[in-house]
């Protein structure tokens, strides 16, 4: 691992160098290849061949936001999420924020980083934080590579009974809604708006959107649930193939799944 460190801190003190012309999306390319890397580090250290999969989240819905990286099981279960935050910004003040609560909604393993510090939360509390320099102690690197272990190494959370079922489902509810009502004034979403005028020739003719958007998106948690269901076991569903589990009686909801 200390390679790979120092690999990473030399990237982005170049990147801190270009001073105003580098942002907080500059680090993104290091932070990945860091985590990558270190997946790969502990796959060839345990022999196990079911390594983490690392996803960039590519887009971001302003006021809602997504964790940057989400990292899942190749059985398809989520481990957890890292979120990155410019150089020097207050990560203790970010774990109180509304939006790391709606990050709990989707994982209780969750990271976050301004790139030289490190803090991992457990159900919203932090379990541990580790700050890197140009030139960390041998013991820091120790540390850096513990919580990295730690944070990779958890297991993907299961849901056992029907209410935490109905959390876990409801938490991605409102998420999901959020981000819909963003896009209430925009013009560019066709289908969006058009679904929403199907919706009140449908169902009600004075159905406002906010009101539209929780019914849309708690019609398209269904979609996965019940996609999730009928899929075999061995089944890795996304949002392209959603659509061929879910049975041909329930012809609304597969209309519907077709907007994902």
């Amino acid at each position: 691992m200390s390679a790979l460190i120092k690999t990473y801190l030399k990237q982005i003190a170049a990147i801190a160098a270009r001073g105003d012309q580098a942002t907080e999306f500059s680090y993104r390319t290091p932070i990945e290849t860091l985590l990558k890397n270190t997946v790969a580090e502990l796959a060839e250290a345990t022999a196990s061949d079911n390594a983490a999969e690392i996803l960039q989240e590519p887009s971001r819905t302003q006021h809602i936001g997504a964790p940057d990286f989400r990292i899942t099981a190749r059985s398809g279960g989520i481990i957890g999420y890292v979120e990155c935050k410019k150089p020097d910004a207050n990560l203790r003040a970010a774990t109180t924020k509304a939006q790391i609560a709606r990050y709990r909604a989707l994982s209780s393993n969750i990271m976050l980083t301004d790139s030289w510090r490190w803090h991992l939360l457990r159900n919203g509390k932090p379990i541990k934080e580790v700050t890197l320099g140009e030139n960390p102690s041998q013991n820091t690197q120790t540390e850096f590579t513990e919580l990295l272990r730690i944070f990779f190494t958890a297991q993907v959370e299961k849901i056992g009974d029907a209410k935490l079922l109905a959390e876990a489902l409801a938490g991605r509810c409102v998420i999901l809604s959020r981000g819909l009502k963003t896009h209430e004034n925009d013009s560019t979403q066709f289908r969006l708006h058009g679904l929403f005028e199907s919706f009140k020739t449908a169902l009600d003719a004075n159905l406002k959107f906010p009101a539209f958007a929780d019914t849309f998106a708690q019609t398209l948690v269904y979609c996965l649930l019940l996609a999730k269901l009928k899929a075999p076991l061995s089944s890795k569903l996304d949002l392209y193939n959603i659509n061929r589990h879910i049975p041909a009686n329930f012809a609304l909801i597969r209309e519907i799944a077709l907007f994902m």
